[in-house]
């Protein structure tokens, strides 16, 4: 499909606003689409929150039907987990895209807006406009004009006193977590490492989800201390969300404007791995992606053929992965270069890239040369909460001053967990199911000139920022712990 519906990276846009004015286009029509009811209704999809009074939502609300339409046992429209977690946000994605489209106040212009991206592997100050309140953007005739900024936050749902979703036009969300504010330090190192491991695995259910237990394949040993996309994805949700964030809460992450341009460049990510896989020119086969997860359907979303928003499908009949996943088939393109580079092996990349450039993926040669080493938690109940959970490691010599001191000097990794709050919404697969949880130690067994060999005499300790959690053992489970190094 040849088209020139290319989406970019959001500072490019800003940064070439004097000259074609794209950047205040997007600003202007996103900031009427958040005051907008459509608002309530593409952001509600995910969570499957919807405003009580809203008689434009036809799709069920009930959890339980809603479960039977996913057929996962879970209670919401947003596939996470699951197969179709990648295919299933590019439908929602580009919902999200034509509804900026129908809120575009520029009437002259004959490109269409498109969903820009954010590169969070690159953080540095050309972001600052995204922690701005307010914000000055250009009417199309050039007359300035400033705004609330919708990329600061957006509007958020409230409930009633009986646990319906009203509408409260002050309330805002809120981002606690540190990655778009410090522009100093480093915080995506990890999830760079994934991303050129997963841009390098040959099937689809590998790249996608890690899932928690299943499954059509045996990837259980290739799968132990390896990140799909959504595990990648689910680490920046929490890093920009942070302690009550809304990014943190799967429910309402989409209220957050944020949400939109995130996703968006997961699903570069995605796109990419499909141009590799496929050498850019073959068909898919059972290799690439199974039968039967091409048959699978994505609700709430009509089929392509109709010309409606998700929120209105009160049919049975929806889209399935198999109308959406050729990526040569979708309106839209991106370009790709950078990140087919990272994917290569060092011998492939003779040159390094410009760090300071966000436009070009950091490709850092000690990624290739380096070795890794993950300690993973098999088998994991999955949290009640989002949260992040802290590995500590010491041996029989440490002595734990205090907490500070213990944080700074035995802390070697994180996880996020990126899920439901279920003491508010009823999980059934959660319920019934675990995970593994992967924590890479690699940087703080470098830091600590820690020998790799003796990880294995060192004593674990996990701690969960949720207050709910009182001992790891709620953590762990009947879990066990892996030492891999690779």
């Amino acid at each position: 499909m040849e088209h020139q519906n290319k989406r970019l990276e959001i500072r490019e846009l800003y940064e070439n606003d004097s000259t074609n004015y794209e950047f205040s286009r997007f600003i202007l029509a996103l900031n009427n689409l958040v005051n907008s009811d459509d608002w309530f209704r593409i952001a509600g999809i995910h969570g499957s929150i919807f405003l009580k009074d809203d008689v434009e939502v036809l799709c069920p609300r009930d959890p339980v039907i809603i479960a039977q339409l996913m057929k996962n046992d879970e209670p919401t429209y947003c596939c996470h987990n699951d197969d179709r977690f990648l295919i299933w946000h590019r439908v929602y994605l580009y919902e999200f895209e034509l509804l900026l489209r129908k809120y575009d106040v520029y009437k002259n212009k004959l490109n269409p807006i498109m969903l820009p991206y954010l590169n969070w592997l690159v953080i540095d100050e050309k972001i600052f406009f995204v922690n701005e309140e307010n914000i000055t953007v250009y009417l199309e005739n050039g007359e300035p004009i400033t705004i609330h900024n919708p990329l600061y936050s957006g509007r958020l749902y409230d409930e009633d006193e009986n646990g319906n979703y009203v509408n409260n036009n002050n309330k805002y969300t809120v981002r606690n977590g540190k990655l778009l504010k410090d522009y100093d330090c480093d915080r995506t190192k990890s999830e760079r490492k994934d991303i050129i491991k997963a841009l390098n695995f040959p099937n689809y259910e590998l790249v996608s989800s890690n899932f928690m237990t299943d499954k059509k394949r045996d990837y259980t040993n290739f799968l132990v201390g390896k990140n799909s996309l959504e595990v990648v994805h689910n680490h920046i949700h929490v890093k920009i969300g942070g302690l009550f964030g809304t990014m943190t809460n799967v429910l309402a992450a989409p209220f957050d404007p944020i949400f939109w341009l995130h996703h968006c460049f997961i699903e570069k990510l995605f796109y990419t791995w499909q141009v590799k896989v496929t050498n850019n020119t073959q068909d898919y086969d059972s290799n690439m992606i199974l039968p039967e997860t091409l048959d699978q359907t994505l609700p709430p979303f009509f089929n392509r053929s109709i010309n409606e928003y998700g929120w209105r499908n009160n049919t049975n009949d929806f889209t399935t992965v198999r109308e959406w996943f050729d990526y040569r088939n979708i309106p839209y393109t991106f370009d790709v270069e950078d990140l087919l580079l990272l994917s290569k092996s060092k011998s492939i990349n003779n040159e390094k890239e410009d760090d300071a450039n966000y436009l070009r993926t950091f490709i850092l040669d000690e990624l290739f040369d380096e070795k890794d080493y993950k300690i993973v938690l098999e088998g994991a109940p999955v949290p009640q909460n989002p949260c992040v959970i802290s590995l500590y490691l010491f041996n029989n010599d440490d002595e734990h001053i205090n907490d500070d001191y213990y944080d700074k000097k035995y802390r070697a990794a994180r996880y996020y967990w990126f899920g439901l709050n279920r003491k508010k919404v009823e999980c059934i697969r959660c319920n019934q199911s675990t995970l593994n949880m992967i924590f890479d130690i690699t940087e703080w067994v470098q830091n600590n000139d820690i020998n790799p060999e003796h990880i294995q005499n060192y004593i674990i300790k996990l701690k969960s920022d949720d207050n709910n959690v009182s001992h790891q053992d709620d953590i762990i489970g009947l879990g066990k712990f892996t030492y891999i190094a690779e």
